[in-house]
């Protein structure tokens, strides 16, 4: 007999920092500001049959559309979780389907006509821990964490719920732990996409990526990939380390200024350094994020293992003690 292979989707998490604006009398905290987004969106779904759909680029000239949309967003008491989808919309360079006695081509653009395709992320959050904690599918054609923080945020300013919705990725290893801990340099390597390079968030942006920036409009490659050695192997010999140590101290916390949007335009950031006291680590910005991986069937059992694995997650990190 032959195993059932299963589909794996890799989650991360993030706590959802929800803050309300000052005059609020009512909504003392993440989790009321939270509920009362969440039944803002599921009235709109349900009560007035119509979804909030965000273009994420509104109003630029030079990036195309995102069109996100939240299609489930509700408590669910028997998981003490929120459970939600975003959805992605397509309408262009959108995937061929055939049919499976004859492989034949169907017609799609009949089909488009009344359809979107739509790439999916599931999203799960908890609140009783006392504030909002989300696990988030990992979804490198769909919406991503900063995604869905740009429509929380969106929602909760169009109902007056919060001023700041903000997501802050679980690591392994801080940024801060390695800023607090960074002797010298010993190498570091970054991939980037050129197209991403000049919507990095303001507050990230670096003399270095503006001469990268340069560089991809005068060769026009795929992508970018930066390394810097400051040791050579086998040698004790090493490069004088103050420019290179005050650029990734610098760039570390730029990167932290701009947030979950700054680090998806990452491909890779990896950087190999010494601690105080002559210790050597590694940190990997994109790869170091706390995860889980769930092995599933269909949609139902994905639902069902992820919050399983969630409340392990939980009770590992924060321990069984809950809001009352």
């Amino acid at each position: 007999m032959t195993d059932i292979v299963k589909a794996e989707a890799l989650f991360h998490f993030f706590d959802l920092n929800l803050t309300p604006y000052n005059d609020s009398k009512t909504l003392v905290n993440a989790n009321q500001i939270l509920k009362d987004t969440a039944h803002h969106i599921y009235d709109s779904l349900r009560t007035g049959n119509k979804a909030i759909v965000i273009d994420r680029h509104e109003g630029s000239t030079t990036r195309s559309e995102r069109r996100l949309v939240i299609t489930q967003f509700a408590y669910s008491l028997p998981d003490k979780k929120y459970k939600g989808k975003i959805r992605l919309l397509r309408d262009k360079d959108l995937p061929a389907f055939l049919k499976k006695e004859d492989y034949s081509e169907v017609d799609f653009d009949k089909i488009k006509e009344e359809y979107f395709v739509a790439e999916t992320t599931s999203f799960y959050i908890d609140v009783e821990r006392g504030f909002p904690i989300v696990a988030c599918q990992f979804n490198s054609n769909g919406p991503r964490i900063s995604d869905v923080e740009y429509y929380l945020r969106h929602v909760c300013k169009k109902i007056k719920s919060a001023k700041k919705v903000e997501a802050l990725i679980h690591m392994k290893h801080t940024v801060g732990e390695v800023l607090g801990s960074i002797q010298e340099v010993l190498k570091f390597d970054m991939k980037i996409s050129p197209d991403l390079l000049k919507y990095l968030n303001p507050d990230a942006k670096e003399s270095f990526f503006n001469n990268m920036n340069g560089l991809s409009g005068s060769i026009d490659p795929f992508f970018l990939r930066i390394e810097a050695f400051f040791q050579i192997q086998g040698s004790d010999k090493k490069a004088k380390n103050g420019k290179s140590l005050a650029f990734i101290k610098r760039l570390l916390n730029q990167i932290v200024k701009g947030g979950e949007e700054t680090i998806e335009n990452f491909e890779e950031f990896n950087l190999k350094y010494m601690k105080t006291g002559g210790e050597v680590a590694e940190f990997v910005l994109v790869k170091d994020r706390e995860e889980m991986k769930v092995p599933y069937l269909n949609t139902r059992e994905l639902a069902a293992a992820a919050v399983a694995q969630f409340d392990q997650y939980l009770e590992k990190k924060y321990g069984t003690q809950i809001s009352a």
